[in-house]
Order: structure tokens, then sequence, then C-alpha cells
């Protein structure tokens, strides 16, 4: 009571879907304020404070209520790595579809996203459900093919989570005997070379649950009595790689032969490394050499 709004509450009311409210316990004669104190589904909180009088009979009160509208803020991340793109890969050029109803009618817009990730900001949405949907991946990251449906009941709705899979291949490297091919010499062995694969990109990767930044050796591999060393499939990232071969250990004999050079055959063992290296990965390792034979000592440096 009174027109201040800030009085005793002498009675609360709740509209209907048509927006009508009545009071069924009536009032005394006097002045009275009424405010909102929840505001309807999709609209703003009406913070006025409005007043009327009762004089030995009935009144209204028309009051106005504006619609919501939310900003939309989205932002594309690794789901590694956050905010940092993986090898070569980029967060820019993420094609993102938002839609979402406005005056009875379907509003789409499309957001592509920038070097650090960003989508950009979308103002003036009416408060309800937002859907996004990634409808082209940046460059070396797998399609998000999850549809993100987001109820939007705040002024201000970030969204940091649309996360996405780097594209992933695997390498297979070959040692060879520069005379014999696949067949060892003598007391020779291609079994137990082992390989560094070096990050060659700007970026760092995750390779086995650890992060190789550039320059760092990502995996190493080592060779098995057929001359074979292998990644496995889908173990490393998007990105630049240097395969370097790593100094093993031989085992102390008589005579133990080791192979001084190596011819290394390289093959993607994913398709989606095919269109970047149609040949396989471009190793440039290919100069043959003959076998040496050292006794007692350890494999000659590389």
């Amino acid at each position: 009571k009174g027109t201040s709004g800030t009085g005793d509450v002498v009675a609360t009311f709740t509209t209907d879907s048509a927006g009508h409210a009545t009071l069924s316990t009536p009032l005394e004669d006097g002045t009275y304020s009424v405010k909102e104190v929840t505001p309807p589904k999709g609209y703003k909180l009406d913070t006025k404070v409005y007043t009327f009088t009762i004089n030995g009979a009935d009144t209204s009160l028309s009051v106005e209520d504006e619609p919501g509208t939310l900003t939309l803020k989205l932002k594309k991340r690794d789901s590694q790595t956050g905010s940092t793109p993986q090898g070569n890969a980029s967060l820019a050029g993420a094609v993102y579809q938002v839609s979402y109803q406005k005056g009875g009618q379907t509003v789409t817009e499309e957001l592509t996203s920038d070097a650090s990730g960003n989508l950009g900001t979308l103002e003036g949405i009416p408060f309800g459900t937002v859907t996004v949907k990634e409808l082209s991946a940046p460059k070396g990251y797998r399609l998000d093919t999850e549809v993100s449906q987001l109820v939007g009941d705040t002024y201000t709705l970030e969204v940091d989570d649309l996360t996405e899979d780097v594209m992933r291949g695997g390498l297979t490297i070959q040692k060879l005997d520069s005379q014999t091919g696949t067949t060892p010499q003598g007391d020779a062995s291609l079994e137990g070379i082992s390989f560094e694969i070096v990050n060659d990109s700007q970026n760092p990767v995750v390779v086995n649950g650890n992060t190789a930044a550039p320059g760092q050796v990502a995996m190493t591999i080592t060779t098995n009595a057929a001359g074979v060393a292998t990644t496995g499939e889908n173990a490393l990232p998007y990105c630049k790689k240097r395969t370097s071969p790593a100094c093993s250990p031989t085992t102390p004999s008589k005579t133990t032969a080791t192979y001084r050079n190596t011819t290394l055959r390289a093959t993607a063992l994913k398709r989606n490394w095919q269109n970047e290296f149609p040949n396989g990965l471009p190793l440039k390792k290919q100069k043959r050499h003959s076998v040496g034979t050292v006794a007692n000592t350890p494999c000659p440096p590389w």
C-alpha cells in the first residue's frame, strides 16, 4: 500500500496465458503501488513501479513488457589443446549455422571463425532455443556433427565449448639393405633401429597423451625383424613431421654388422593424408650405402 512500492505487500497475483490477472480479495479504498517480481518467459523484467487508486469501485491497470533478447558469443576450441590449434591445423575458417525463432519466423545466420577460434557475436536474439551446428570444419579438423540446442534465458550467452577433434594419421617406415633389400646380409639385422618423429610444425601436438612443442620429439618408433617401424593408425595429428633415425645400441659380439645408412619408405595409413601427400610422406633420406662392419662398438652417428 502506498506509492513507493516498498511498503507492506497486501496482495500478489499471477497473469494467465493471455496476460490477465484479477485479485480475488477486494482492496480497501486507498492508493496502491504494483511492480513486477517475475517476468513471463521470453520477456524482460519490468522495473517500473505503477500506482493506482481504489475509491469504492473496481479499477484496471495496463502494463507492457519488452521482449527479452540475448547476445550470443561463440568460440571454437581444440578438444585437447583448447584455444591453440595442433600442428599445422587451424581454428580459422570453421563455418557455423545459428538458427532461432523471431516474430514467428525461423532466422538463420552463418558465422566464420578467426584464427583464435572466435565466431563473432550475434545480438537481438529473442529468448528461447538457439540451434548451432557446424557446416564446414577448419583446416586439419574433423567436422563436428553434433547439433547444439542452446536455451537462451540470459542477456549474454557465451558458448566456448564448441570443441573439435584434430585429424590424425599414421606412419610406417621400412628399413632396407642397400643391396639385398628386405633381407639383411650376414649377421646384420634390420631390427631395433629407432626413429624419432619430430614435430616440425608451428604449434604443439598431442601424441599418446603427451604434448610435443615445435622441434620436440613427438614419438619414437623401432623397427621389427622385417625392418618395419610403425606408429599405428591415428597416432599423429595433422602437422608437418620430420623423421630422423635415432642411434640404437648394438649387442656386443665377435663381429657386429651395423647399417650406416638406410632407405626409408613411408606410407600414409589414413586417407585424410592422401590429399596432401598423394605419394606418401616426403621423407628425403633416400641415399643408399653399403654395409659397414664394426666390432663391439655402438652404432656410429648418423
